[in-house]
């Protein structure tokens, strides 16, 4: 993976991460919870788009 999209993938995944700081050695569990939130909607998104028809795409009510 190159740096521009690794770059994109750890900007993705911060988006979800939110480690508290009254667990401060829980930064491996929020990543792991981070990510796989982030894997959770992306794949819903991914699903939303490859649903929408060609009439829908063009009907003018978004």
């Amino acid at each position: 993976m190159d740096r521009y999209r690794l770059g994109n993938a750890k900007n993705l995944i911060d988006g979800y991460f939110s480690p508290s700081p009254s667990k401060p050695g829980g930064k491996s569990e929020e990543f792991k919870r981070a990510q796989s939130e982030c894997l959770a909607n992306l794949q819903k998104q991914l699903q939303d788009v490859q649903s929408v028809t060609e009439s829908q795409f063009f009907s003018k009510t978004q």
